[in-house]
């Protein structure tokens, strides 16, 4: 093995990173501290009774969701990227039409001085039935649309992309055990495309220093 330096992280710190980082470690924590805390009168005895493992449930989508859930890692899905870019472009070209008939509904009035007077009041558009009435309408229906649209996409841009590791997991999985027909999971050969619904943007840097760690260090040191 080769010898420690200052500059190198102590076999007892890796230890700790690589310990910390399974959820198996995370659950017999907690089930530790659940023991010191329960009641003596085994009032939470039948509670064992509704767990399952995810064989227990019938493969195609039970077992596959049953999968999903058992470890916050591999809570991932596609987040259809091209899809929500294509329908804002699509919208706003709409938006961008109906705003231009509009403005040349505008000029038009503008300039013919027996209809200049419209441009002076909304309420003779309101009261007239015109045309400039009804562009306003459907402006407001397809802003209304295109905002939603914009503000979804906006919140979906937050949420990480699955590590590397983890999405190989999750597809290794799909892969060997062929929960769904071909055509169902092809989902997950996306992987620039998946979201990491567990994972918490500001935290996800802190996994990804661990794995570059863990990856640097000869195998051995990390043996207990």
């Amino acid at each position: 093995m080769a010898n420690v330096t200052d500059e190198t992280p102590s076999r007892e710190m890796v230890t700790r990173l690589a310990f910390w980082k399974t959820s198996k470690v995370k659950r017999m924590w907690f089930s530790t501290q659940w023991k010191r805390t329960k009641p003596g009168d085994g009032r939470y005895n039948n509670f064992k009774r509704l767990r399952h493992e995810v064989k227990d449930f019938p493969r195609g989508y039970p077992q596959l969701a049953a999968y999903t859930n058992s470890e916050d890692n591999r809570h991932m899905c596609r987040r259809f990227g091209y899809i929500r870019s294509r329908l804002i472009l699509y919208i706003q070209d709409e938006v961008q039409q109906l705003e231009k008939k509009l403005a040349d509904l505008d000029l038009s009035d503008a300039t013919n001085e027996e209809t200049a007077y419209r441009l002076h009041s909304r309420r003779w558009d309101e009261e007239n039935g015109s045309l400039r009435k009804d562009l306003v309408a459907t402006l407001k229906v397809k802003l209304k649309e295109y905002d939603e649209l914009v503000l979804r996409e906006h919140q979906m841009l937050k949420i990480s992309k699955p590590s590397r590791k983890n999405h190989i997991r999750y597809f290794n999985y799909i892969w060997e055990e062929k929960p769904l027909c071909r055509e169902e999971y092809e989902f997950v050969f996306h992987e620039d495309d998946m979201l990491d619904l567990a994972t918490e943007p500001e935290s996800e840097w802190v996994g990804n220093v661990i794995d570059f760690i863990l990856a640097l260090l000869p195998h051995k040191i990390l043996k207990v």
